[in-house]
Formats: C-alpha cells, sequence, structure tokens
C-alpha cells in the first residue's frame, strides 16, 4: 500500500479553550517498510506569549506532548 496524502485536517470549534488547528501527513517508504507520519500544529495559547512561555516551561507544549505520545 503506497501512502502519500495529508488528512485529516482540522480546527478546533469556536469557543475552544485553545484555539487550534492542524493537518496529519502520511507519507510510506518506497519499500513499504513503514509509513512518516509528520503531524503539523497551530495554535494560540491563552494569555499570548506569555501563556506559550509558561506552557513550555511546565512541559505543557504541544510539541512536548506530542514527543510523549
Amino acid at each position: 500500500m503506497n501512502i502519500s496524502e495529508s488528512l485529516p485536517i482540522w480546527r478546533a470549534l469556536e469557543g475552544a479553550d485553545v484555539e487550534n488547528s492542524g493537518s496529519l501527513h502520511f507519507n510510506s517508504k518506497a519499500d513499504g517498510s513503514s509509513t512518516e507520519v509528520k503531524v503539523m500544529i497551530e495554535y494560540n495559547p491563552p494569555g499570548g506569549m506569555a501563556g506559550a512561555l509558561f506552557a513550555t516551561i511546565f512541559g505543557e507544549d504541544p510539541d512536548r506532548q506530542l514527543q510523549k505520545d
């Protein structure tokens, strides 16, 4: 199976605690041995830059959460 697509795409509903959107990108290896998954996220943290810094300091930023998963 050859996978080379960008699905799904999402956007948070109006009124969400954190405004965010993103997409998943799948690319299979030429030999079919595995599939690379790339996650693209954009978000507007509560509190702006100060909120983003606070989240990073306490390990709650999206980059670190994705690494844990």
